[in-house]
């Protein structure tokens, strides 16, 4: 007789796991043993060609996949096999530039109407001075996890709360922090946002999977935040 519940377990699920592990280790014992160099080295010669050519990424780029092509095939690597590898990984790029384009252009479209000035104006500028820090990290946590796109939201942000904190007597730091913490917050918990999108795809992870793995945690870190604000406000200025 078996246990009860076990008519919900998928066996089939652990079979299929020990196969994936399985096929990792035999594709590990295949692959030659890796050297640092060849992670560091293309990235300083990427950053390097940047920097040389008044930082245009497209004539940096072009440089580090030519010497990147002469640095691997000097090591044995088969000249085939790296423009292979260029093309999947330009591949894999494809679908997080577009993300990205999308989500650069919601956010141009709200900084367009106007959104991020009409919450300054409503929620920030009539504010008492102990709930302003607070205020400040609730709302533009709020309008960032819209966004997604937090340097836009620091631009517009900044350059109105921080005149506003020094007119109402507060600490300009603290406020500059509220913003700051915000646009961490509302960057890491979007779904959209490039935080998002670039470690999904670094990681070969399924974008709206890693976005809801990471909310719990964010929530955590939001709600622990709100509270060291609003005990921040009061001890400082009440």
């Amino acid at each position: 007789m078996a246990p009860p519940g076990s008519e919900k377990i998928d066996i089939r699920a652990g079979k299929e796991m020990v196969e994936f592990e399985d096929d990792v280790e035999d594709e590990m014992k295949s692959c030659k043993k890796p050297k640092l160099r060849n992670f560091f080295v293309p990235i300083f010669i990427l950053i390097g060609a940047i920097c040389m050519f008044d930082f245009n990424m497209q004539i940096g780029i072009i440089i580090a996949i030519l010497l990147g092509f002469v640095f691997f095939v000097f090591q044995g690597m088969d000249p085939e096999e790296y423009a292979d590898a260029v093309v999947e990984g330009l591949k894999n790029m494809v679908m997080p530039i577009l993300l990205m384009i999308l989500a650069f252009c919601f956010a141009n479209a709200s900084q367009q109407v106007g959104f991020i000035d009409y919450v300054i104006d409503v929620a920030v500028r009539n504010i008492s001075l102990p709930l302003l820090p607070i205020t400040v990290f609730l709302v533009f946590a709020c309008t960032e996890f819209i966004m997604g796109i937090n340097w836009g939201m620091y631009i517009i942000a900044l350059p109105i709360v921080a005149p506003i904190t020094i007119a109402l007597g507060g600490d300009i730091g603290v406020t500059v922090g509220a913003v700051a913490a915000a646009g961490v917050w509302g960057s890491h918990c979007c779904f959209y946002s490039d935080a998002t999108i670039l470690t999904s795809a670094s990681t070969g992870c399924d974008n709206f999977k890693h976005a809801t793995s990471q909310i719990p945690f964010g929530l955590i870190a939001g709600i622990f935040s709100a509270i060291a604000y609003l005990i921040l406000g009061f001890v400082l200025y009440a």
